[in-house]
């Protein structure tokens, strides 16, 4: 799309060049949205595309129309001319501005070191060394735009600057070194980023716009977006009515639900921007925090809901309860890697959508949201600044990586802060609840308040500690024993252990004596269509009554909308064994309560010496429940209450910083023996290579402003580790059809959306597997002479993949007849 854009040098007037920048200008503009923002993205806007004036530039447009894109990786530098611009109109070296926005400028192509963390060599004297014809580029520059405007915009610039550090200096700790609610540092980034959100989706808007359907990349007016509001709040109401009314009696759960919504619907009218939802489990927390959103949306006049979950189980089961309140699909917008769509049109339009998410009710996963906030990727930082004047709803905030802890708590002090966005954190089990020496969320407000306020009515479980039952810890014998006595005087049981091995292994146990009950597995062994088809069967048979017992990995553990008769949970933290209890007895259907048992696997059975985190979690709860044993009084008599999650978080993160270091929820990076905390705020490793770097160098004689190393950062930051994984498909369901369909596309398109769809029959497998398995795995298709791109696909031998666990590691003709 460049040469829609290439600038014809004549007359000195630049034609097409100019139109860009004045589209981009406008743009960022109107998209920005922080009001003493805007003139710090215009005038970047102005600067971004300067060096497509210079010879080498318009050398390689010529080489493209000439010779065709195959050139196109050869394209010069055209954006280090607009930072020097800047810098020849901002003289002064103090002066921070000129760092801010040439930052910008130099990374609208992709985010960028301020100081390099090998050499230490600061970004602008790396663009120095750029070789590009400054004055010709400033001169037509200046033809194309009064330089005394600029000037000025550069002067408005400075105020918003100013603006920017009041706000953060309003709640940065300035008593003493610690950064109890964060750095300074690490929120002028965050800043940073979020102007470079508004520059890179400007640019590409423009540069797509002659080809974007306008009804998908229009803006939406704010009166249209209160229309929209106001109308979701109406079907909303309406949707509760009719399931309050399908309801023959009131039960005393639902009591509480209708209450726990109503104090939900009051703190939508305050002016606060941080809450936590702490409710047990099942109290309709999905429900009662849209509820909330809807009304503060039309309240403040918000320009979006994001409602994100931790798992994509979750997501899926929620999004059609979100729908079906909203009463219009057109609002929403699902954003995971399941949603797939057969026709290649639709498919690209919802492309569309996710690149900008472009409706009110924006419906993802936390792996989405944190790559929005922090990682590399340009797609992810252009639409960060959709998070702004929001409303974000982070159910199950529990199961955020412990190495994110510290990176989510700043993001939301920055949205809550600095953005005019509330935040809502869901969780029976919240991590917050213990403060911490640093890099804290600010106050929150309990918008239900507390959670002993309910336990009375919601009380559908005992905790059972069978943990010293068996000296050691069981094995799969003594577990399978155990689970069927359990299973005989309670009824259908749900088992949750620590490991894919440990849950196959009691698979196979079990399945060798289920005539009287229906037997199931879960875990991530097996595809997501797999596992979705499983759960509609587990459901069934939980509502038709038949005996049934499940043994799962954890991802049954949080959101899922189960419920057994009694819970086996194999020891881990605390917050596992209350989420696990919210699927049992889930709607107090039983008469009695329902059990929690909790049991201890043996070391060398559940092997998890490698899971370090896991495995402090499980030392934290066993000292938690020496204190229940001895002093229950302590934990205010119970395992759920927020005296109980609390104290176990502090055991926890104190084995944790003992154990694995100080900066463990900080996400470590060993490469530089540093943190991403760290990276994006002052970045000492990065500073310490430039005062080495420029011993005796008397021009640099102080640490540039912006220090952070965004770009290392933003590289290294992965929210679930994909070191040593290999994605397979495993034959299951449709998986050899769209194989077969894939071999024969003829468009890029086609394949990239049937690769898409094979997402849903994909599992993920070590390096370590993978080379056991020999030519078990093998490339699913050959390139051949119609192949429209170059990729390897891998799929495993039917032999290793089974209708009942998944993946297996030994053929099944020697492993188990299934």
């Amino acid at each position: 799309m460049e040469e829609k854009y290439i600038a014809h040098v004549y007359d000195g007037r630049i034609q097409g060049l100019k139109e860009h920048l004045d589209n981009v200008f406008t743009l960022a503009g109107d998209n920005c949205p922080i009001s003493y923002l805007k003139p710090i993205v215009k005038v970047a806007a102005l600067l971004h595309d300067d060096g497509k004036i210079g010879q080498e530039f318009q050398d390689y447009m010529r080489d493209i129309i000439n010779l065709g894109y195959s050139h196109k990786k050869n394209g010069g530098d055209h954006s280090t001319a607009g930072g020097k611009i800047l810098e020849r109109m901002v003289n002064s070296k103090k002066d921070v501005i000129r760092e801010v926005i040439g930052n910008l400028v130099y990374s609208h192509h992709g985010l960028k070191d301020c100081i390099d963390m090998e050499s230490g060599e600061t970004l602008s004297d790396k663009r120095n060394k750029s070789e590009i014809d400054v004055d010709y580029i400033e001169k037509c520059f200046y033809e194309m735009y009064e330089k005394n405007d600029i000037k000025k915009l550069a002067l408005e610039s400075c105020k918003g600057l100013r603006e920017e550090y009041k706000n953060i200096n309003s709640f940065v700790n300035k008593e003493n070194d610690l950064d109890v609610w964060g750095s300074r540092d690490f929120y002028e980034g965050m800043y940073e980023r979020l102007m470079l959100s508004v520059l890179i989706d400007s640019d590409w808007s423009d540069t797509a716009s002659f080809s974007d359907d306008e009804s998908l990349s229009k803006k939406i007016s704010q009166d249209e977006l209160d229309d929209i509001w106001e109308n979701c709040i109406m079907n909303f109401n309406e949707h509760m009515d009719r399931i309050e009314h399908s309801s023959s009696k009131k039960s005393v759960l639902n009591i509480q639900r209708n209450r726990i919504s109503n104090l939900c619907y009051e703190a939508s009218k305050e002016e606060f921007n941080r809450y936590r939802l702490t409710v047990p489990t099942g109290s309709g927390k999905t429900y009662s925090s849209l509820r909330f959103a809807l009304n503060r949306a039309l309240n403040s006049h918000k320009s979006h809901i994001f409602y994100v979950a931790p798992y994509n189980s979750i997501l899926e089961q929620n999004a059609d309860e979100i729908r079906s309140a909203i009463g219009n699909d057109g609002y929403v917008l699902e954003h995971h890697c399941n949603v797939i769509y057969d026709d290649v049109e639709d498919d690209a339009n919802y492309r569309k959508l996710t690149e900008r998410w472009s409706r009110p009710i924006i419906l993802t996963t936390a792996v989405q949201m944190l790559n929005t906030l922090f990682s590399d990727n340009k797609s992810c930082i252009r639409r960060m600044y959709s998070l702004c004047n929001s409303v974000i709803i982070f159910d199950e905030v529990q199961a955020v990586p412990m190495k994110c802890t510290d990176l989510f708590n700043l993001a939301v002090n920055f949205l809550s802060q600095c953005c005019n966005t509330t935040v809502v954190l869901c969780s029976a089990t919240q991590p917050s609840l213990a403060a911490k020496d640093e890099n804290n969320i600010l106050q929150c407000n309990e918008m239900a308040g507390k959670i002993s306020d309910y336990v009375k009515e919601f009380k559908r479980v005992e905790f059972v500690d069978e943990s010293e039952s068996v000296k050691g810890g069981m094995d799969i014998e003594n577990l399978k024993t155990f689970v069927l006595n359990v299973f005989k005087s309670n009824g259908n049981t749900l088992v949750i252990v620590n490991t894919k091995a440990v849950a196959r292994k009691l698979y196979q146990a079990l399945d060798e004596c289920c005539d009287d009950f229906e037997l199931y597995h879960l875990s991530t062994n097996m595809c997501p269509e797999h596992r979705d088809n499983t759960l509609n069967k587990i459901r069934r048979s939980l509502k038709e009554c038949v005996p049934t017992i499940c043994v799962s990995t954890q991802l049954v553990e949080a959101g899922v909308d189960l419920s057994f008769d009694c819970v086996v949970r194999s020891l881990t933290g605390l917050d596992g064994i209350v989420q696990a209890a919210g699927r049992c007895n889930r709607h107090k259907e039983k008469k009695n309560l329902g059990k929690v048992f909790i049991v201890k696997m043996k070391q060398e059975v559940e092997n998890i010496g490698r899971m370090k985190e896991m495995l402090y979690a499980q030392e934290a709860c066993e000292d938690l429940l020496r204190i229940f044993k001895g002093t229950p009084e302590r934990l205010d008599y119970a395992l759920d209450t927020q005296t109980a999650i609390k104290k176990y978080y502090e055991i926890y993160q104190s084995k944790l910083k003992i154990n694995l270091g100080e900066n463990v929820m900080k996400y470590p990076v060993p490469d530089y023996d540093t943190d991403i905390v760290e990276m994006l705020g002052r970045n000492k490793v990065g500073n310490n290579q430039k005062n080495r770097h420029y011993v005796g160098v008397r021009e640099m004689t102080e640490l540039p402003h912006l220090k952070q190393a965004f770009e290392t950062a933003g590289r290294k930051f992965e929210v679930i580790s994909e070191d040593g994984k290999n994605s397979i498909i495993v034959p299951y369901g449709d998986s050899g059809i769209l194989i077969e369909a894939l071999s024969k596309a003829k468009k890029t398109s086609d394949a990239k959306s049937i690769l898409r769809r094979l997402q849903r029959y994909t599992v993920q497998v070590s390096d370590v597997f993978k080379e056991s398995c020999g030519n078990a795995i093998y490339p699913a298709l050959e390139r051949n002479a119609y192949s429209v791109f170059d990729i390897k696909i891998l799929t495993i031998s039917s032999s290793y993949y089974s209708e009942k666990v998944g993946i297996i590691d030994e053929p099944q003709n020697t492993f188990m007849n299934f």
